[in-house]
């Protein structure tokens, strides 16, 4: 069984991701990431939203959504 991590974890990845992609989408705002907006959303969501954090849905996105993204960023460093 794959135990999900504290909550306390992942401020620090939202926070990594977030920058990151406020980065490039004021240089691009067409940058090819399809949830792009949404990482900023999350970040604002575990941080703002703290009380609300619902575990369930954190752990879906890691599960879920954390892969895809890590194939859209290989293949855009691939495709350099």
């Amino acid at each position: 069984m794959i135990r999900r991590p504290p909550r306390s974890t992942l401020f620090p990845y939202t926070t990594l991701f977030r920058s990151a992609i406020n980065r490039i989408l004021k240089i691009d705002g067409n940058f090819p990431i399809e949830n792009a907006e949404r990482i900023v959303s999350l970040r604002n969501y575990v941080i703002h939203g703290y009380d609300k954090v619902d575990n369930v849905i954190i752990w879906g996105i890691i599960s879920r959504d954390l892969p895809k993204l890590k194939k859209e960023v290989e293949k855009l460093l691939n495709d350099e």
